[in-house]
């Protein structure tokens, strides 16, 4: 399973928050939040062992305001049978079966409300249970829905909003050690890099959108409406000139961020390419591939090699005047 759930996600306007928020560490913990929240829902879990840990937590702690309202409301009226004496284990306390389990089967086989906030708190349970981490399940359920309000309303004005897809280990260890300034700025900038990625082994960019990307704007529109902050403007003007852009990009290579880097200019444009999984040589492999797979590069091809026989054909049939 820890193989298997190497990531957390959230969306990308969470990024303006390193920078916007009272400290940096407002901003680090909303992207844990959500990023927790996110990662539990790759669990599949069982309902009956769901019901039995909020059980379990009801008498030893922990269980969200609502969740534990909603199973006291369930013994006050004595659908739920409580165990005063052995708080559902069994004589030697050994083994935590509660008589009571099958009575809340039968209730929440027809409460859809209950059953699902079972679940849901049972997914956090094993999310902070897998990352083997303590945290309190009431404050990262309340944040993260607050965070997930205020995506629907950005979405609402800005259309669909791109998730930043990072390691569980890399935003834990922001999360519990405070990081420099330059810390953060690296964790926006490389967050921005991988919004653009995805899944994807490489990418093709421009400096104006990374930049854009690393203060959590992910189209002109939006980024206008970021950069009414002074905070905001004040690091996109910085990295948006070439010294300190150039500076930024080198320190993700160098702190292996990023892996590779290769700018290719067409003409008055140029495009870079990055990549956080493969090598420069592999990078450059894959590009070529692409480029040859390209079905209007390799007709392009063809008429600039007619084009070049055509001169020389030319300079053979004519004499210097």
């Amino acid at each position: 399973m820890e193989g298997e759930y190497r990531y957390v996600y959230f969306p990308l306007f969470l990024i303006k928050n390193l920078f916007t928020a009272k400290d940096a560490e407002n901003g680090i913990s909303d992207i844990f939040d959500v990023g927790i929240y996110n990662y539990s829902k790759q669990f599949d879990i069982d309902n009956l062992s769901a019901y039995r840990q909020v059980i379990y937590c009801y008498y030893r702690g922990g269980l969200t305001h609502t969740l534990h309202s909603n199973l006291q409301y369930l013994y006050d009226n004595e659908d739920l049978t409580l165990d005063e004496d052995f708080n559902g284990f069994n004589s030697d306390g050994s083994t935590f079966e509660p008589y009571e389990l099958d009575e809340f089967v039968q209730i929440a086989s027809t409460n859809n409300k209950l059953r699902d906030l079972c679940l849901e708190f049972y997914k956090m349970h094993l999310a902070l249970q897998s990352l083997k981490i303590k945290g309190n399940i009431q404050r990262i359920l309340s944040a993260s829905k607050e965070v997930l309000r205020i995506q629907c309303k950005t979405e609402a004005k800005y259309g669909r909003e791109p998730s930043v897809m990072l390691k569980t280990d890399l935003i834990f260890d922001y999360y519990k050690k405070s990081k420099s300034s330059n810390d953060i700025l690296i964790l926006a900038a490389y967050s921005g890099i991988k919004s653009i990625i995805g899944k994807k082994e490489f990418a093709g960019t421009t400096k104006q959108m990374i930049v854009s990307r690393m203060i959590g704007a992910k189209s002109d529109k939006v980024l206008q409406d970021f950069l009414k902050d002074k905070t905001l403007k004040t690091i996109f003007d910085k990295y948006s000139k070439r010294y300190w852009f150039d500076k930024l990009i080198n320190e993700l290579r160098i702190r292996d961020f990023i892996r590779s880097k290769i700018t290719l200019k067409f003409g008055f444009k140029s495009r870079m390419y990055l990549s956080c999984k493969l090598d420069s040589n592999q990078l450059s492999s894959k590009l070529a591939e692409n480029w040859n797979r390209n079905k209007g590069n390799t007709k392009l091809k063809l008429l600039k090699a007619e084009e070049k026989s055509a001169i020389q054909l030319f300079k053979k049939l004519t004499t210097a005047p």
